[in-house]
């Protein structure tokens, strides 16, 4: 009898831990399918903030082409998160400047980037000048370098509220563009994600 129900319980057991698990799989990243999490941005949130606040910006019209008829130059400062968890703001940036790219309402530079440059390549290249060896007529000339109009900045917030075994957060991802001739804000918007889960009684 004792090794019938030792028998039993084994085998629930081996059900619970082996038969609810999955195979390692790629998913669609423009799906739905993902692991969403209370405390976090998920990558379906970066993706859909990301392409909801350029779209709004777009059809703002609030940035002008320049005289030339070129989209205007646009650096991105600072993206603040002022939130308690530890956000990739670098995975937002990027998918916020290449939608805004995509979009042709702007042409982003990496010379000008947040508190240095992007792409470092771009000065070790314009300093050749100084080494021997290279064909003057390939080396960059002086004042050559497009300065941005625009600056691209914004911050991360977050509610966040528990109530017996319920939690819910409250995200405000917050984007403003500021003419840099004279100081003043042309376009601000916000994106607002919530999210809430309910735990189990008993959870394994």
């Amino acid at each position: 009898m004792k090794k019938s129900r030792l028998l039993i319980v084994f085998s629930v057991a081996t059900i619970l831990f082996s038969g609810c698990g999955t195979e390692p799989h790629r998913m669609d990243p423009t799906g739905n399918e993902g692991i969403t999490t209370v405390r976090d941005l998920d990558f379906k949130d970066y993706q859909v903030t990301a392409e909801d606040l350029i779209n709004k910006l777009v059809a703002s019209n609030k940035i002008p082409r320049q005289a030339d008829g070129l989209p205007p130059v646009l650096m991105v400062a600072r993206l603040k998160n002022s939130t308690a968890a530890h956000l990739d703001m670098q995975l937002l940036t990027q998918k916020i400047t290449i939608a805004l790219d995509k979009s042709g309402q702007a042409r982003t530079t990496t010379r000008v980037y947040k508190d240095g440059e992007f792409d470092t390549g771009t000065t070790r290249a314009r300093n050749l000048s100084t080494e021997e060896g290279f064909d003057a007529k390939t080396l960059q000339k002086e004042a050559t370098l497009q300065a941005p109009r625009y600056s691209l900045s914004g911050e991360i917030t977050e509610l966040f509220r528990t109530q017996g075994r319920t939690q819910e957060s409250y995200y405000q991802i917050y984007l403003t563009v500021t003419d840099v001739r004279t100081g003043l804000a042309v376009w601000q918007d916000a994106k607002e994600v919530v999210k809430q889960e309910t735990r189990p009684w008993i959870s394994l």
